[in-house]
């Protein structure tokens, strides 16, 4: 494979082919550790190195003077596997299969290419003497660059064309009644007028998926069968809506509720205006009547927490805990389950199901999206959104979430473990 091939013994020539291997696997996951998101995103999706595919191909080429190029496409396949694998070993979720398989056959169409331009070149250009060996030396440095340069800028559009969200118009409906300001009507009568309200990059995406429709209260926007109701840590509700709630879920409704024991979700408006999200949760009174309590997080401390559920890694923002506790009711007890450092609680209510996060601050942009946007899956450090999808399709009875057949296209995160 290397200057030795052509005369070494084949111990000599495996050595040259390991040597080989480990130079293709290092330059594509240091380029994917570096520039491709692993470090800075928190994952390990195979296809994220997909950049440094260009420049690990034209470094064995240049290296290569047999031009074998069943070897040199063996031997990158290899280390795409290699790749493939420790992203498994490395991740909180399941083998990424399908991105293995195309990583894998991206590594040796890219070095068929590869090893057909560097072979074109030492056709066009034999090194006969010192001047033509120094050209076809610049020319190859050039060929390389170039090769690297062009995979590298390439690779993002067609990664993000795979993790592409598959729009659904004719998806589930949602009622959202919200106290966070993921919708702002724009000040004054004119302004409102020329201008559409300014929508979070979160309610943006949950309308390419659901047909979303807010309330002010329930009494305004009855329930029907089929809808899901969320609440996104909403302002004090009045004692006939929690009863309305109540028998809406008992009755067979679903529900989704993020209740935030301690808000940390930038106001829209001057400190002090009730427009601004309210500091905690007021739905104590319907938690408590389904045997859950909600607690602040200790010491009031304002970090962002990184836990797993379900195969996504969720990040929140100084979120509470939830405990299970007695009813006193004369209905039956709630049958809950908390999950995910008792942050999480599935509840069957009846004949309904809600499902209680104790945190709202992770639909805030930065607790999910990348430093180079929001609207691809590519870009995100963190399943919150996702997650989120999942929960939803479940909730309207939908099959479970499968992001090849359901959210993205072909290719979904891989969260570091």
């Amino acid at each position: 494979m290397l200057q030795l091939q052509s005369v070494a013994p084949a111990r000599w020539a495996l050595l040259a082919t390991i040597a080989a291997l480990a130079l293709h696997f290092a330059l594509t996951a240091a380029i994917a550790l570096v520039g491709g998101g692993w470090y800075s995103l928190g994952r390990v999706d195979p296809l994220l190195a997909v950049a440094g595919l260009g420049w690990a191909a034209a470094a064995l080429c240049a290296l290569s003077l047999d031009g074998d190029m069943r070897r040199i496409m063996i031997v990158s396949g290899l280390s795409a596997t290699l790749i493939g694998g420790l992203s498994a070993i490395s991740a909180s979720g399941n083998f990424p299969w399908l991105q293995a398989g195309m990583l894998i056959v991206m590594a040796m169409a890219v070095a068929a290419f590869a090893q057909f331009a560097f072979g074109q070149l030492r056709t066009l250009i034999p090194a006969g003497n010192v001047r033509q060996y120094l050209l076809r030396l610049a020319l190859a440095v050039g060929l390389a660059v170039g090769l690297g340069v062009g995979i590298a800028n390439i690779a993002p559009l067609a990664v993000r064309s795979l993790y592409a969200i598959v729009p659904r118009h004719d998806g589930p409906q949602l009622i959202i009644i919200s106290g966070l300001p993921l919708a702002v009507a724009p000040d004054g009568v004119a302004a409102a007028l020329r201008e559409r309200p300014r929508i979070t990059a979160a309610l943006s995406l949950l309308r390419q998926r659901y047909q979303v429709t807010f309330a002010d209260s329930l009494t305004a926007q009855p329930l029907r069968q089929g809808t899901v109701l969320v609440l996104v840590h909403p302002r004090a509700l009045t004692p006939a809506e929690l009863v309305a709630i109540d028998d809406w879920v008992r009755g067979g409704g679903a529900a989704l509720i993020m209740a935030d024991g301690l808000s940390n979700w930038p106001p829209a408006y001057p400190i002090g205006d009730v427009r601004n999200p309210p500091l905690t949760s007021l739905l104590t009174p319907l938690l408590s009547h389904w045997g859950l309590s909600l607690d602040a997080p200790p010491g009031l401390a304002e970090v962002e927490v990184s836990l797993v559920d379900q195969g996504q890694r969720l990040r929140l923002f100084s979120p509470g805990s939830l405990a299970i506790i007695a009813t006193g009711a004369a209905r039956p007890a709630p049958a809950c389950v908390l999950r995910a450092n008792a942050m999480i609680a599935d509840c069957r209510i009846g004949r309904g199901r809600a499902m209680i996060i104790a945190d709202a601050d992770m639909l805030a942009t930065p607790h999910w999206a990348g430093a180079y946007g929001f609207d691809n899956p590519a870009q995100w450090r963190s399943g919150n959104i996702l997650w989120l999808f999942a929960q939803l399709d479940q909730l309207a009875g939908l099959q479970p979430h499968r992001a090849a057949t359901s959210v993205t296209k072909s290719a979904e995160p891989v969260w570091l473990r």
